[in-house]
């Protein structure tokens, strides 16, 4: 049978006097409540497991060191959070009901779960890993630290409006699903895998290394700077994608489209500074810093030979 428990003392997690309840330790289905009443710390020696962790009224600390904590259902959280290489994973859905502070390492979402803000910001780190499906926003998430997509192809959708917010960059290691949430970017976008988000660049951003894009929108708020030298923009197989990036404010270094059967919609003209390839029937053609502008269904590639544009 499950059971409930309360912080007490400051203690190990395993350490039954560390609980009011003072009758063993929290384990996978259990309840673990931080009071209003607690004060102390409470300190992951090994990982650990309960159900729902409840910080609503949390006046301590949750201390994992370099532990993981698994919750299973909901985390709610709130206070102070600490940690080295340990981490939070959850797999029931995330609420925040208060500023969370410290110094932590990372959240782990299992995908298939809702985020819910209430107005907070998550201040840390945060990776999404598998399976195949999706985390719903419920208010936008604005996330600090970096945003991971690691593992599987899990994706992100609003339930009305809301958008991912992201002020810590981007990291896209593995293939994400086709999500319906705005990811609004400040920082750096990095990682090969292909993104299947409409990606807005909301603050300064860098674009750093391979980047994947498929069935995706690209746009950028006006007067943003984003640095792309060195960069790729692959345009992946099969797919459809708009790029709204003004050529007075950005250029891309490399374009790479790597299939036919790819599709490219300009909203406004753009500059690759770098090499364009793509391909026409088996053949793959490559130019280099080239203007490109769209009438109707046609791209049209003209030399770029002017240097304005050039960052």
């Amino acid at each position: 049978m499950a059971s409930i428990f309360h912080a007490l003392n400051t203690g190990t997690w395993r350490t039954p006097a560390s609980w009011l309840e003072n009758s063993g330790y929290p384990v996978a289905g259990d309840t673990v409540i931080f009071g209003a009443g607690f004060t102390g710390k409470i300190t992951l020696g090994e990982a650990n497991a309960c159900a729902i962790l409840d910080l609503s009224n949390n006046a301590g600390t949750l201390a994992f060191g370099t532990s993981i904590l698994t919750v299973s259902a909901l985390a709610t959280l709130k206070g102070n959070l600490t940690s080295t290489t340990g981490y939070l994973a959850v797999a029931g859905g995330v609420t925040l009901v208060g500023n969370c502070t410290g110094t932590f390492n990372m959240l782990s979402l299992y995908a298939g779960q809702t985020l819910t803000s209430n107005g907070y910001t998550w201040p840390f780190a945060t990776r999404v890993v598998s399976p195949a499906s999706g985390i719903t926003l419920v208010g936008d998430w604005v996330n600090n630290g970096l945003f991971s997509f690691t593992s599987g192809t899990p994706f992100i959708n609003k339930t009305t409006t809301e958008a991912l917010i992201l002020h810590g960059g981007l990291s896209v290691g593995a293939n994400t699903g086709a999500g319906n949430a705005v990811l609004q970017l400040t920082g750096t976008w990095s990682g090969s895998g292909r993104l299947q988000h409409a990606l807005n660049f909301a603050g300064n951003s860098i674009v750093s290394g391979t980047v994947s894009i498929q069935n995706s929108t690209i746009t950028k708020s006006a007067g943003v700077t984003v640095q792309t030298t060195g960069s790729t923009l692959n345009i992946v197989i099969n797919s459809s994608n708009t790029l709204n990036t003004p050529l007075t404010e950005m250029v891309w270094n490399n374009i790479n489209i790597t299939n036919t059967a790819a599709t490219l919609t300009l909203t406004s003209p753009i500059i690759c500074v770098g090499n364009f390839t793509t391909i026409t029937g088996s053949t793959s053609y490559t130019t280099t810093n080239v203007r490109l502008s769209q009438s109707g269904s046609t791209i049209t590639i003209t030399p770029n030979n002017t240097g304005l544009f050039i960052q």
